[in-house]
């Protein structure tokens, strides 16, 4: 389960805009001028996205007369990374990670490889709603099946019959509702194509649901690009249907 102090980080990278704004800031600092110059959208748009990150802990500003200059907070950052890397240690390093010890005594070394499946859809429902039917065991039956069970809190697992037939066996590892969900595979895949986020984000009058699944083996990544995309199309037709 996340630790509270990790919360609205969490529910800050929920959001594909601020996710891009951190990116943005990656290569340095900028203003919000030249970060609005980066989207479609409007300036107070930017400025709500850039106060969620302010108060997220994950940007920090200046003032100069009278223009902000945003930036990475990057001690608090590293303190997130190496927060995650504690409690999600074992799930994110076996994706694609490759360490050895090498031939000079106490150097290590080490490189990632992974590949992302992304899938989305975009539901005509809230937010609140599209995250229930991914947590609430009676919404996750209509569309995943009757015999599947789901116990929707952090620490607690989910089973269902996958796109290929098998059992899936999955575990929440941290939640915001109506935001995000960190979910752990325990069964059909390797280790080190385990971990996979979903996130909601509303969308016009309705939600946009992304699910994205690092994985380190390419044919592998290929088979579950065809499962989650007959999956998300189960739950949008369902959808669809009902609303």
């Amino acid at each position: 389960m996340a630790k509270p102090s990790n919360s609205r980080a969490i529910r800050a990278f929920a959001n594909p805009v601020r996710r891009s704004i951190v990116e943005l800031l990656r290569a340095g600092e900028a203003s919000v001028n030249a970060l609005v110059a980066q989207f479609d959208i409007a300036r107070p748009a930017i400025s709500r996205h850039l106060r969620v990150l302010r108060e997220a802990g994950l940007v920090t500003y200046r003032a100069e007369h009278n223009v902000r200059y945003y930036a990475l907070n990057e001690p608090e950052m590293d303190r997130l990374r190496d927060s995650f890397d504690d409690e999600f240690g074992d799930f994110w390093r076996p994706q694609g990670a490759v360490s050895s010890q090498g031939d000079i005594d106490g150097v290590e070394r080490g490189h990632r490889l992974f590949h992302e499946v992304r899938v989305s859809t975009c539901l005509p429902i809230s937010s609140d709603l599209a995250f229930r039917y991914c947590t609430d065991e009676e919404l996750f039956r209509e569309w995943v099946g009757p015999d599947a069970t789901n116990s929707g809190t952090p620490g607690g697992t989910f089973r269902a019959t996958s796109a290929f037939g098998g059992q899936l066996i999955a575990e929440y590892l941290a939640m915001e509702p109506g935001r995000i969900i960190v979910i752990r595979v325990i069964q059909p895949l390797m280790p080190d194509d385990n971990l996979y986020t979903i996130s909601f984000t509303p969308e016009g009058d309705g939600t946009r649901v992304e699910l994205r699944h690092y994985v380190a083996n390419e044919v592998v990544a290929q088979l579950l690009l065809t499962a989650w995309y007959e999956t998300w199309g189960q739950l949008r037709k369902l959808v669809l249907a009902k609303y």
